[in-house]
């Protein structure tokens, strides 16, 4: 692994990990309710899909286990569909899909 895969992969551990601490004792209907706390959660989950998008091709052929595509296209969809930014998809990824991420790159920063 190159150091700035490494380093870039960290960053993202990060985010997940601050995302989900974000939403720590809300519900949705708290959480939709909160604009700061929506509004921290999806920068969280913009960087971390511009860390995703700087890693090496290689590095990311190496994981394919890890779904890539997925995380920097909703880096896409903040960014460029910002006024059409769904909070309770923000929601679900945070809840359903960043558990499952945070291990996987647990992993790979152990490797």
């Amino acid at each position: 692994m190159r150091l700035d895969d490494l380093i870039l992969v960290r960053d993202m551990l990060i985010e997940v990990r601050d995302a989900m601490e974000f939403v720590q004792g809300f519900d949705l209907e708290s959480f939709l309710l909160d604009r700061r706390t929506c509004k921290a959660v999806a920068y969280s989950l913009q960087t971390l899909g511009e860390a995703a998008n700087h890693l090496s091709g290689d590095f990311v052929d190496e994981h394919p286990e890890v779904p890539w595509d997925e995380i920097v296209g909703m880096r896409h969809r903040l960014v460029h569909a910002y006024r059409a930014v769904s909070f309770e998809i923000v929601w679900a990824v945070t809840k359903e899909e960043l558990p499952e991420l945070e291990i996987l790159l647990s992993n790979l920063v152990e490797e």
